[in-house]
């Protein structure tokens, strides 16, 4: 019996003194210059989203906070993903001057296909040109490509789950276990926040109709047939003597865990004078 006890407290000093190895090669070997601050990064990142998921469960604290906590996490889950990019694979694309001058040249086509799509959009709820929408047609843009980011994110993410599995049984790997879950992980939770908050155009013109309330519609305005302190206007054209009237907003569901509400967005726009 005292033979077992000796063999089980030796057997917990082993482990203990590996783990302990483990995370002071996790957090403070820097030999590549790189993974030990990735590593940090990545444990505020993970810390933060498990705290964001136990006072959510718990109701510690309001809903902003958590959400702040959720999308911090994410930035943060991010910016490891686009580090390693960086790391592993730009220096060899760097040597190439037509490889950066493609991807250069993919993403401006990108960003112009989807700003024009951004801007049908845009169109479809209002039915005028997007110039009077600045904002709106702004924040459409980047509604589109991360709905083109989707599937891409939510790959990579299971992945790198994948790998940072096959990490944990590689001792020369093991440096790599905690960046591959976080980028994992939060990739995912990035694609279901796309996936649910600009996947579909439906949603899109729900949120471009928020959006468009809340920084190109305005509340102070002398035209006619429109009450101020009620309604919102949106003043058309170089001469601003036109405008489209946005009435009260009338909400059809609200998730307190969601960024926009669901509303109703008006067929047609009353079209007023003003002076």
């Amino acid at each position: 019996m005292q033979r077992l006890k000796q063999l089980l407290v030796s057997r917990a000093r082993e482990g203990l003194a590996r783990y302990r190895r483990i995370l002071y090669e996790l957090l403070f070997t820097n030999e590549d210059g790189y993974s030990a601050a990735l590593n940090w990064i990545s444990l505020i990142c993970l810390t933060l989203l498990v705290a964001a998921m136990v006072c959510d469960k718990l109701k510690l604290l309001p809903v902003r906070p958590v959400i702040g906590m959720i999308f911090t996490a994410i930035f943060l889950g991010l910016y490891v993903f686009t580090t390693v990019i960086e790391k592993k694979l730009a220096k060899h694309v760097t040597e190439f001057k037509s490889t950066q001058l493609f991807w250069v040249g993919l993403v401006a086509f990108l960003a112009y296909i989807a700003h024009g799509q951004a801007g049908d959009e845009v169109n479809s709820v209002f039915s005028q040109d997007t110039s009077t929408f600045p904002y709106a047609t702004t924040a459409a843009t980047a509604m589109v490509l991360g709905s083109w980011s989707l599937w891409p994110a939510f790959c990579t993410g299971m992945l790198s789950l994948v790998f940072g599995l096959y990490c944990m049984f590689k001792n020369q790997k093991a440096k790599l276990v905690l960046i591959a879950f976080t980028v994992g992980v939060q990739l995912s939770i990035f694609s279901i926040f796309v996936e649910y908050q600009m996947g579909t155009e439906a949603v899109r013109k729900n949120n471009i109709y928020q959006v468009a309330l809340a920084m190109d519609f305005n509340g102070r305005f002398r035209c006619d047939d429109a009450q101020a302190g009620r309604d919102t206007v949106a003043f058309i054209g170089s001469s601003q003597n036109a405008a489209l009237v946005a009435p009260p907003m009338v909400i059809r569901h609200e998730n307190k865990q969601s960024i926009f509400k669901e509303v109703e967005v008006p067929r047609v726009f009353r079209r007023v004078s003003c002076t």
